[in-house]
């Protein structure tokens, strides 16, 4: 009976009948390593049985079968699943250029794997595709680069080296082609592809040839990637077009992946090549594989992409755990060296593996070793919207003879955000002093007819000073400038309630001072005060119906949003030196004997007036802040704050 049992249990396990934690890993075969990854799955299970971890992993793959595809449908099946809390999967592969987006919803790896595993990948800018915000949101399963492919057959011919700057590869490729046309007549022979495709699918090659081409050409090898409109970076657009006109045409520029795979196997249509790195045969051996050039010698850049593997936040503590197990086995040296590299001929993320000899068989490790890697950037709010609005001036320039200066200003301005300042601005002087011109006489006017009256005006200012907080905000054009304007903050009930009682309280006050003016029409004593006083309130309502049509007619337009306040401060500025003119005038022909009704008229018109003045100042959009107070985009910022200003 014993036996028997023992004989029971062992047949259950074989039968997979008693099971331990399943994890469940997603991945699209748009990403083209469909093989790879059922390998993983198989050799983990192997793995996982033979050290008793009762895990078994499962791969689910999204096909054109069960999803559209392309990265845009990746993108959003992850969005829709991770928005929605789901526990259907516990890892993810994904774009790098995702991992701000990510962020949130994966796990810190730091906290969970030991420190070996993320020391491994902390090298040679690797991290920079795995980490936001001080988080590792995921590890590189491989990494991706780009090289350049020099066809061996034709250097050997002429005798010319591997250019490392873009004047060697101009020059080179002129002499070759100049030779084959006069000697051998051959005009199939194209100098240069460059990998700017046009379509959909061709935009992250596009993208990645783009950056690696402006950071190659940057001022020296220790500089960051310069800025997008500077000297240097228009001089290299145009060397860029230089090279196309002179090596290649827009056709060949444009080919997408697949079709610059065709016309490298054909051997001998063309001279030089950027393309990904790892994708011709190993045994392919026409071409010559080196670092892309650069504007000098020992200065390059090289797009650093890849595939990542992340673990969702919203999965419980086991299947936490069980990942955690699932990501040693596949980010360890030996997994990497044994099937990512000498099996799938991928790069790994992991640089120690390049110091030895065995992976160095296998791969030219001094390129690697001499690449300089640069990411795309993913930090941008919303990166596939910078990228499609990225390529599309810059196409313009490379395919349709835009100017330059206006398409670099055009890129810059998808991503800078506009606002007026002191300091270098001379706009942001004249508004600023304009403004502060107008809060002095209004303040004056204001304090001159309430001196006798203090306590009254004390009331007045603490209930207009009770008001919600106001917060900067992003403001993104798609044809204009991005800009800072500063909205109301009703998120929270207090401060819901706070505008709601402002709103009510200056209501009220307009309404009775329109109401004791009609009530005291009949009073031929005040007749003249009271027309003077029936044409300031209706510029008041002229102001109200000017801030009304600005808000109708401002789609996100910086310079209305700028010069807006200025046109509704004329209004104001008009009705209070009238208000301040005919006070003066009116006590001087009234001074013995002024009715107390229209006493008591006038000062409600007066503090309702200023009232009015304080309630339209805070619902106008405020733009000219200063850098310290856009650095707290996400604090509250008071309303004293931004009178400073």
């Amino acid at each position: 009976m014993k036996y028997f049992i023992i004989y029971i249990l062992i047949a259950l396990i074989n039968t997979n009948f008693i099971k331990g934690v399943t994890v469940q890993m997603m991945s699209f075969t748009y990403f083209s390593y469909a093989s790879l990854f059922q390998d993983l799955e198989r050799n983990f299970n192997i793995y996982s049985n033979k050290n008793n971890l009762d895990i078994k992993l499962e791969m689910v793959f999204f096909s054109e079968k069960n999803s559209t595809r392309g990265r845009s449908d990746h993108s959003l099946m992850l969005d829709t699943l991770l928005n929605r809390k789901s526990v259907k999967y516990d890892m993810y592969i994904f774009d790098p250029i995702l991992v701000k987006k990510l962020s949130s919803h994966f796990l810190d790896l730091k906290e969970w794997l030991p420190n070996e595993y993320i020391d491994l990948y902390n090298l040679n800018d690797v991290w920079k595709i795995s980490v936001y915000d001080n988080k590792w949101v995921g590890l590189p399963l491989f990494i991706k680069f780009m090289v350049l492919y020099s066809n061996r057959y034709y250097l050997e011919k002429y005798n010319k080296e591997v250019p490392t700057t873009w004047d060697k590869l101009l020059e080179t490729g002129q002499f070759i082609l100049e030779q084959e046309r006069i000697n051998n007549k051959n005009f199939n022979l194209y100098g240069y592809n460059g990998l700017f495709p046009t379509n959909f699918d061709g935009l992250t090659s596009s993208m990645c040839s783009a950056y690696q081409y402006i950071y190659s050409n940057r001022e020296n090898k220790n500089s960051t990637f310069p800025e997008i409109n500077s000297e240097i970076v228009i001089k290299s657009l145009n060397k860029l077009k230089e090279i196309k006109e002179k090596l290649s045409s827009d056709e060949l520029f444009k080919l997408n992946e697949d079709e610059t795979i065709k016309i490298l196997m054909e051997e001998k249509n063309l001279l030089f090549a950027t393309f990904w790195d790892s994708v011709l045969p190993k045994d392919f051996n026409l071409y010559i594989k080196s670092i892309l050039p650069g504007r000098i010698d020992g200065i390059s850049g090289s797009c650093l992409g890849g595939y990542n593997l992340g673990i969702s936040d919203y999965i419980d503590e086991e299947h936490k755990k069980a990942s955690i197990e699932v990501f040693k086995f596949i980010f360890s040296k030996e997994f990497q060296r044994d099937y990512i590299i000498k099996k799938y001929h991928q790069y790994s993320g992991i640089m120690e593996l390049y110091k030895e000899n065995e992976t160095c068989s296998n791969f030219e490790c001094d390129i690697l070793t001499n690449l300089q890697f640069i990411e795309r950037p993913i930090e941008m709010k919303n990166y596939e919207e910078y990228e499609l609005k990225f390529l599309e001036y810059f196409y313009k320039f490379l395919y349709y003879g835009k100017d330059i200066e206006k398409m670099v200003q055009k890129i810059e301005e998808i991503t800078k955000f506009y606002y007026l300042k002191l300091k270098n601005d001379v706009c942001g002087i004249i508004i600023f002093s304009i403004l502060n011109v107008i809060f002095i006489i209004v303040l004056i006017s204001l304090l001159l007819n309430f001196v006798p009256n203090i306590k009254f005006k004390g009331i007045l200012i603490i209930l207009s000073s009770l008001f919600p907080s106001i917060k900067p905000e992003e403001v993104i054009s798609e044809n204009n400038k991005n800009f800072y304007h500063c909205y109301i903050d009703t998120s929270h009930f207090i401060e819901f309630i706070l505008f709601v009682f402002e709103l009510l309280y200056h209501a009220f006050l307009f309404i009775a001072l329109i109401t004791f003016l009609f009530i005291e029409l009949n009073n031929k004593k005040t007749l003249l005060l009271l027309k003077n006083m029936f044409y300031i309130v209706g510029l008041d309502c002229v102001s109200i119906i000017l801030l009304v049509i600005i808000e109708i007619i401002n789609t996100k337009n910086y310079y209305i949003e700028c010069f807006s306040p200025l046109i509704i401060h004329a209004v104001y500025i008009f009705k209070h030196i009238y208000a301040l003119l005919f006070n003066f005038s009116y006590e001087n022909s009234n001074n013995d004997n002024e009715d107390n009704n229209s006493s008591e008229i006038r000062k409600l018109y007066i503090s309702t007036n200023m009232n009015n003045s304080m309630l339209m100042e805070k619902k106008l959009k405020i733009n000219f802040n200063d850098s310290e107070m856009l650095s707290k985009s996400e604090e509250e910022v008071d309303i004293s704050e931004l009178t400073k200003t």
